[in-house]
């Protein structure tokens, strides 16, 4: 058993509290998180606050990376895991998705700013809440019978900075995978 901190970022918008973003290892993460969205946001005034919780696990052994939407819309974070083992075994075609989100860039969407991102930290398995969600589910963990679309990632190589993120955008980041026979995500 491990006890873990993680840190939360909540926003109060228009007097109602929601959950921006949760699970973040570092207090220094959390905090460059909303440093970002303050600078891009323009809209009605929003307060943020950062708060520290603990959770007890057991580590898993199985170590996960993620594909991440931070959605400033709907003000939320969400993360495709991925086995670390996965990522490595596809390093190339990750590399090409790393591009593909750093071309859409951060998007302002008047009340927050929307960013596609792959958070390379290794995090246990275990140690990620699977049940959580708002809009969408916080954490998805892509199954064991799915591999990387590369026909369509190649295709989305050609495609313009608005036409990426509108293929990205609300959960379009599980598009980037397929179900198939020949996968290592086990």
């Amino acid at each position: 058993m491990k006890e873990i901190v993680l840190y939360d970022v909540y926003v109060t918008f228009m007097g109602e509290k929601e959950l921006f973003s949760d699970g973040h290892e570092t207090l220094e993460e959390a905090r460059e998180l909303i440093k970002e969205e303050k600078k891009n946001h323009n809209g009605p005034p929003i307060l943020f606050n950062i708060e520290k919780r603990t959770k007890t696990v057991e580590e898993s052994g199985d170590k996960l990376i993620a594909l991440v939407e931070r959605n400033g819309w709907e003000r939320e974070t969400w993360r495709w895991w991925v086995t670390e083992e996965f990522y490595k075994n596809n390093k190339n075609t990750f590399d090409k998705i790393e591009q593909l989100f750093s071309r859409v860039g951060t998007v302002n969407q008047q009340i927050g700013s929307t960013k596609f991102y792959l958070d390379k930290t290794p995090r246990d398995k275990n140690g990620i809440d699977f049940e959580a969600g708002g809009y969408l589910l916080f954490n998805t963990l892509i199954g064991e019978n799915e591999t990387l679309d590369t026909d369509y990632i190649s295709a989305l190589a050609q495609s313009e900075q608005e036409d990426l993120f509108r293929e990205f955008y609300k959960g379009g980041i599980r598009k980037l995978f397929k179900e198939g026979e020949n996968n290592v995500l086990r």
